[in-house]
């Protein structure tokens, strides 16, 4: 196997702690640890690489990562390789996903919507002005910190890992991502049942977003000058929503709730067929972020002998 590099061959080991393991999947495993020189978690994924896999895909992707470095993108820690396994660290975001928020609270409210809206098109347009592009853009890619900070997730690592080293044969991202973006002209999006709920402001900021021909369509820089997004957006609206996320009796959506008219084109998971059978799920499926982080079932003082 040709040698990574940006890839340290120290033994991991030594500066991470594996607190709890966190998701499963058929690229690996991903830990919630302890970064033993910052004492700050991060998030580790252990990725198998068996010999004559290839590279060089994995390697133009760790490098993309390792030179993003932005509020609103997670922040990379390091790679490791020690013996056939590929330790990915990155930044720990206890907040989770805003598809887990989505799934505990119910739909957000419309300035919510505008403070998360406003946040990922910063960690976009940081992406595009160094000529990089995200490619699966959705709410379980965009994670949260417990301090109402909005970070953009697997924007390259995990999308062209699982292809370069052959764990999965299907499109890069999301497939019902990637067929949108190829769909005909007959397929319908969800539309807005009350049209009337939502201000002007954020129906005109939906239909530019939404361009079809991507060279009418405005850039994340120009959307940042919308006054949807321009608008007072206090952090508070996102810790008052990870408040309501972790209170068990609050967010529970009625039907009534669901604003989204709703077409049954796709269906709600499209699993790999991979040489592990049917019951493998996606890597879209099972990534860190998608997880919802709940008491580590030991102490995180206890060591976890782990590879």
């Amino acid at each position: 196997m040709a040698l990574l590099r940006d890839v340290s061959l120290q033994d991991p080991r030594d500066r991470f702690e594996l607190l709890q393991r966190v998701g499963a999947g058929t690229y690996g495993d991903v830990y919630k640890a302890r970064d033993t020189v910052t004492s700050e978690l991060a998030a580790v994924k252990i990725v198998k690489l068996d010999p004559g896999d290839d590279i060089s895909s994995l390697q133009q992707e760790i490098t993309i990562l390792r030179e993003c470095r932005h509020p609103n993108v997670v922040a990379y820690i390091g790679s490791y390789l020690r013996n056939d396994r590929l330790w990915i660290c990155m930044e720990f975001c206890g907040g989770g996903s805003l598809q887990e928020i989505y799934h505990a609270t119910g739909p957000l409210e419309e300035r919510q919507i505008a403070y998360v809206c406003r946040e990922a098109l910063k960690g976009l347009h940081h992406l595009h002005s160094q000529g990089k592009i995200h490619r699966d853009i959705k709410g379980a890619n965009l994670l949260l910190t417990l301090q109402g900070d909005v970070k953009l997730a697997d924007f390259g690592v995990s999308g062209e890992l699982t292809a370069s080293v052959a764990k999965r044969r299907s499109f890069i991202g999301t497939p019902y991502w990637a067929l949108m973006l190829m769909s005909k002209s007959s397929f319908q999006p969800p539309k807005l049942r009350d049209k009337t709920r939502w201000t002007q402001n954020f129906h005109h900021f939906l239909k530019l977003a939404l361009t079809k021909n991507p060279k009418k369509r405005p850039t994340a820089e120009k959307l940042l000058q919308h006054p949807f997004t321009t608008q007072q957006l206090p952090r508070a609206l996102l810790t008052q929503l990870l408040d309501k996320a972790s209170d068990p009796h609050l967010g529970t959506p009625s039907p009534e709730d669901c604003e989204l008219e709703t077409y049954d084109m796709f269906p709600d998971t499209i699993h790999s067929r991979g040489q592990h059978g049917p019951a493998e799920r996606t890597p879209s499926e099972i990534q860190f972020h998608q997880v919802k982080f709940g008491a580590p079932r030991r102490k995180e003082t206890d060591p976890l002998n782990e590879p």
